[in-house]
Parts: C-alpha cells; structure tokens; sequence
C-alpha cells in the first residue's frame, strides 16, 4: 500500500496546537499526508504562513450544528471526514499530542486487519451514571490516538456512536468517549485492536510504561512537550509516576 493511502489527521479549532502535534508527526513520520480539518475556516493568512508547510492540506468543515458543545459536532465531524479525503486508512491525532518516534506501525496494524485502533481511557467508565448495555470489562477507548480504515464498518460504527451521543447528550455534556464505547461494543464486525499507553500517554493522569513512550497526549503547564519527552523516556525500563508529577 503507497503512503499516499494513509493520512494522518486532526479535526479541531485549535490551529496553533494542531501545528506543532503535526510538526512533531512529520519529524518521525515523513511521507504521510496530514490534513487539518477545521469549521474555523480560514484560520488567518499569519497562521498559514507560520504553519502551511505541517499540513498537506486545511480542509472546510461545514458550520457548527452544537455551538456549546464541541464533542457532539467532532463526533459528526469524524462521520464526514470519511467522505472528504480520498484514502484508505486514517490516522487520528488530537491536538494536544506530541509525537516522539515513528508510530507508522499503526498502520500496519491496519494492514493486518484491524479495523479500529485505539487506547484504554485512564478513567475506564466516565458516566456510570447512564444506563448502559456495555459490562464493566469492556472499557472506554480514549480519543485522541486513534487509527481506523475508510470502509463501510467505520461509517456504520461513526453513525452509531454519533447517534448514541445525541441520544444522551444531556448526560454524556462534553464527553464523547461513553458513546464510543457503547458503539464499539454494539459493532461485533468492527475488529478492534488495542494499544498499550506508549502511543497514547495521557502523563498528566500518573500512569505506567515499560518501554519508549512514542505519543504524548495532554498539555505541559509550561508548553515544553521536550521536557516531558525527556523526563518520560530518561530510563527505557518499567516505570510508574503519581498523577500531576510531570506537569
């Protein structure tokens, strides 16, 4: 499969942030195409002269249908990308992550016939309090890293999760991550492969790594995602820190 049939993208309205999570993509990942795709179009011309060349192309998404809550919009938004790039599989990447090796074994996770990539939330079940159809052993995928095919069990996993969200969006508030859950698990066709916290460390939460830590996923107090990458990867053996001590 060429490179040209993978992609790498961010969908949010924090252009700045966006910029730097794909210029560290781009430092371990050349050859993947990264595309921003952002509702705030277009960002100013000093934003793209600063930052065109991290990103392949800015795509338009259309208005905001949920202007106080921006999970319920990128949970619709993730439907419609499917249809506006015309590749086979798909990287996903917050903003607020920074990339620290190469991660292109996602893809080849991909090429192995996983259909969905993604993570364990450090918060395991955040809205206990909505009934659900979902047993304690099947956790929340986190969003943030996530590598998926552009197929039609996607799209039917998309439209689930969207649903479900708007369905119980007054419990849910801005969390998109319960509505995953129940559609991932309500999806017996969608192969799920899971990722150990190395290539989605939310280091902020406390947390645990045995070998490199490759993503980092939160935001430093002080912005410096190299001295994190620094104090995280100083010894490559199992360790373990308490939530807030890499801030």
């Amino acid at each position: 499969m060429s490179q040209h049939s993978k992609a790498a993208i961010w969908i949010t309205t924090y252009h700045d942030e966006a910029a730097v999570s794909a210029a560290s993509f781009r430092r371990h990942n050349p050859g993947i195409r990264t595309y921003l795709f952002t509702p705030d179009f277009p960002p100013s011309q000093s934003w793209f002269d600063a930052n065109h060349k991290q990103f392949d192309e800015v795509v338009r998404l259309p208005e905001r249908e949920h202007p106080d809550n921006w999970f319920l919009d990128s949970t619709r938004y993730f439907s419609l990308v499917l249809n506006f790039i015309d590749v086979e599989q798909i990287l996903y990447l917050d903003s607020d992550t920074y990339i620290c090796d190469n991660i292109t074994d996602l893809f080849s996770m991909l090429d192995a016939g996983f259909d969905f990539l993604g993570a364990h939330a450090p918060g395991r079940i955040t809205r206990p309090r909505v009934r659900q159809t979902v047993p304690p052993a099947f956790p929340e995928i986190n969003i943030g890293v996530n590598a998926f095919r552009n197929s039609g069990c996607i799209a039917a996993l998309f439209d689930l999760w969207m649903n479900h969200f708007l369905q119980h969006a007054a419990s849910f508030g801005e969390n998109d991550q319960p509505a995953l859950r129940h559609a991932l698990y309500h999806s017996p066709h969608v192969r799920l492969g899971i990722l150990p916290s190395e290539y989605n460390c939310r280091w902020g939460f406390g947390g645990f790594a045995s070998y490199k830590v490759k993503v980092l996923h939160g935001r430093p107090l002080d912005g410096d995602y190299e001295r994190i990458e620094r104090e995280i990867n100083a010894k490559i053996i199992m360790r373990s820190w308490k939530r807030g001590a890499l801030n």
